[in-house]
Order: structure tokens, then C-alpha cells, then sequence
């Protein structure tokens, strides 16, 4: 069941913070998972996975290819590896390997790809993933997600922990505005309805959730 938070105010807690909790959460009840990143341990939030879990987080430094390559080859050993960098590089940079080395041999691994979108702000365009859902969706056996709350992401970083497969995961790295009370419990590849009506459907994932609840007060009014 999904339920709203009884108000939508900027939570204090970050997107990073909340899916760094959720993996250290996670990697307690299993040791197969492990994190990679690509010198981006900090601005991803996962400095304090690296102090929990030192024997299960590798920092590959400026070298992403490589990066999803090993996580492809954690897999193949029974591990259950996180990969993590903005994510401009965990798509366009790593194509082929997200193909090559994840989806093509349908294994399980985790790309998590951070400041998703015109949330990178002051990185710029060059940093702005606008066509990772693009050209991810199109490649067999891959799962896209995007958490639209600190809530969600929680629930999310489990749901992957425990699903078996390739999942892209795109998020922004800052706090968003809740949406979902705690006890919200989600299922992945299924849609819910936030709010009833007759006269128009607004359909969003991720950052426009609460847009789109604006939006829908406006319309009523």
C-alpha cells in the first residue's frame, strides 16, 4: 500500500544520505553486496558504506568503462555489486559495457546513476542526463527506476538488493520534498494512483511526482 505524507515540505534528509542508509541497511543482511564508484564516493553519499563495509567498497578512480566491467564480472561470481557515478557517465559513457558486460548475460548488477537530469544545477549541461531513460529502455533486460523521495528510495534500494537483474537507478543527490509516508510499501513495475479524478490523467515518476501533484492542485482550482 502507498500513502501520501500528510504534508510535502523539503525533507532534511538528502537522496544520497537516504540511499547510503539503505544500502549499509541492506549490505548488514547480505554479505554479497558490494560498491563500486568512480572517485565519486562523497558525491555520491557513500562515504560512510566505505567505513561500514572497507572490505566491500572499491573506488576504481576516473575510469567508468572499467568500473561496469567489474561490476559485470562481481555478478558472474555471485556477488551483488552497486555501481555508482553521475549519471551521464553511467549511461552514455558506459553503453556498451552496461550491454556487453550486464544486460546481454542477464546479470545482477545495480548501476545507480546520481544528479539524474536538470538536477545536476550548477554542473551544467555537459553533466545533465536528459537521455538516460532513452537509450536505456531500449536495451534488453534492464529495469529503470527513480525514486521520488527519500521514502521511496529507501524501499527501492531493497526492492534491488533483493531483485534479481540489471536496474538503472536514477536519482538526484540533494533533499527532494516527501510525498510517501514511511509505511508506503512499493512493487517494482507497478504504477499507483496518488489522486482520484475524472477530467485529466497525469502521469510522472521521480523529481516530477511532486510536480505534477502542483500541477493537479492548480487544475482543481
Amino acid at each position: 500500500m502507498v500513502r501520501l505524507a500528510e504534508k510535502h515540505d523539503i525533507d532534511t534528509i538528502e537522496m544520497r544520505q537516504a540511499y547510503c542508509d539503505a544500502l549499509i541497511d541492506a549490505a548488514k543482511e547480505n554479505d554479497k553486496i558490494v560498491v563500486i564508484n568512480c572517485d565519486l564516493c562523497s558525491s555520491m553519499g557513500l562515504t560512510p558504506f566505505a567505513a561500514a563495509c572497507p572490505t566491500r567498497s572499491v573506488n576504481v578512480g576516473i575510469q567508468e568503462a572499467n568500473g561496469c566491467s567489474m561490476a559485470g564480472g562481481m555478478s558472474a561470481a555471485g556477488m551483488i555489486p552497486f555501481f555508482n557515478t553521475f549519471a551521464i557517465f553511467a549511461s552514455r559513457r558506459v553503453y556498451d559495457q552496461i550491454f556487453m558486460c550486464c544486460a546481454y548475460p542477464n546479470l545482477n548488477v545495480k548501476i545507480v546513476g546520481g544528479d539524474a537530469g536538470v538536477t545536476g544545477t550548477y554542473n551544467g549541461g555537459t553533466h545533465m542526463a536528459f537521455e538516460d531513460v532513452g537509450i536505456l529502455r531500449v536495451m534488453p533486460n534492464i529495469t529503470i527506476l527513480e525514486p521520488s523521495d527519500a521514502v521511496m528510495m529507501k524501499k527501492l534500494v531493497r526492492l534491488m538488493a533483493g531483485t534479481y537483474g540489471v536496474q538503472y537507478m536514477r536519482t538526484p543527490r540533494k533533499q527532494m520534498a516527501r510525498i510517501y509516508s514511511p509505511d508506503s510499501e512499493f512493487e517494482i513495475g507497478k504504477a499507483v494512483v496518488l489522486r482520484e479524478g475524472t477530467d485529466v490523467t497525469l502521469i510522472a515518476y521521480g523529481v516530477t511526482v511532486i510536480e505534477s501533484l502542483k500541477a493537479a492542485d492548480l487544475l482543481a482550482a
